[in-house]
């Protein structure tokens, strides 16, 4: 319910994080079998690496993503901090 007011991806990743940390949920086979470490982010490779896309708009679209990203981390603490 405290997380009603975020974006409908925000919800699901919190949703998702939830199951996976409950052993015992229904979800825990499934998301058990996910790679224990997601794979980088744009934002933690080298400049090489994102030169490699040779498309500006991905790097620009990769700062954006990330401080979307962190737009909605703060959104999520702040939703946490209201509903409890």
């Amino acid at each position: 319910e405290w997380s009603a007011s975020l974006p409908c991806n925000v919800q699901l990743a919190l949703a998702v994080l939830a199951q996976r940390a409950d052993a015992t949920s229904p979800w825990a086979p499934f998301l058990s079998s996910w790679p224990s470490e997601p794979p980088p982010l744009p934002k933690n490779m080298e400049p090489a690496q994102l030169a490699e896309a040779q498309d500006m708009r991905f790097e620009a679209d990769v700062d954006g993503d990330y401080f979307w990203a962190a737009e909605q981390y703060a959104a999520v603490v702040e939703a946490a901090a209201c509903g409890s």
